[in-house]
């Protein structure tokens, strides 16, 4: 910007989050850890959790909670979503990290 602040991002190298961004250090120094998910493995997630839950009457059903997304009129949704964002290093206060996802 104007002020001479600048945004480093990282990228994953391997796996089904090839070429995403999943690190970032801002101006400050500050380092942050992005968390991505898939579709798939949020569809995992949430039959597992239908399978534990107590309320065993409406089970979730596959094509409630599909591994694979539609197209778009942009093109495929490759189905990765922002999970969480976590402060991994901090100049100002190196002692005092977050121990919960901001």
């Amino acid at each position: 910007d104007r002020f001479g602040r600048t945004l480093t991002y990282r990228r994953e190298a391997a796996g089904d989050l090839a070429g995403e961004i999943t690190g970032v250090t801002d101006g400050a120094g500050r380092e942050f850890r992005l968390v991505l998910t898939t579709q798939a493995q949020r569809a995992e997630e949430a039959r597992t959790s239908s399978l534990s839950s107590s309320d065993r009457s409406r089970p979730l059903s596959a094509s409630a909670f599909p591994d694979t997304l539609p197209g778009t009129e942009y093109g495929p949704d490759r189905g990765i979503r922002l999970s969480a964002v976590w402060l991994m290093h901090d100049p100002a206060y190196p002692e005092s990290l977050p121990g919960a996802p901001l």
